[in-house]
């Protein structure tokens, strides 16, 4: 079966490696236009931009990262899956985060962590 056949399953494609990509890192590797670009080539449509291109945004690459045990957690303070609640906190987030007292059950991984910086430092895009 070709997915990439119509924009209906190239959706379906990238809903499924995004979430994918939420626990795993293959996404860095392999990013969905890497992988369908050619035939858009052929067909003469234009794929859409890869996260890198884009940037980090709060709601695609962001917010994910914050499990819901997170957000109840944090919840007495502010709402974790808030974009204007995380930006307003966002250097306390991301101390707490390098100092491993943040999430409170187990530390981010470096990479996530340096997702979280790399989204302050494009300036906290929703």
């Amino acid at each position: 079966m070709i997915l990439h056949e119509n924009e209906w399953n190239w959706q379906l494609v990238r809903n499924v490696l995004t979430r994918y990509n939420e626990e795993n890192t293959f996404h860095k590797m392999f990013p969905p236009t890497a992988i369908f670009l050619p035939a858009y080539k052929k067909k003469g449509v234009h794929a859409p931009m890869t996260t890198a291109q884009q940037g980090p945004s709060f709601a695609r690459d962001i917010q994910p990262l914050f499990r819901e045990s997170d957000r109840d957690a944090m919840d007495f303070v502010f709402d974790l899956w808030d974009y204007n609640d995380v930006r307003e906190h966002a250097e306390d987030i991301l101390d707490r985060l390098q100092d491993g007292t943040m999430p409170c059950d187990e530390e981010w991984p470096e990479e996530r962590i340096e997702q979280f910086r790399q989204w302050i430092a494009a300036g906290a895009p929703a």
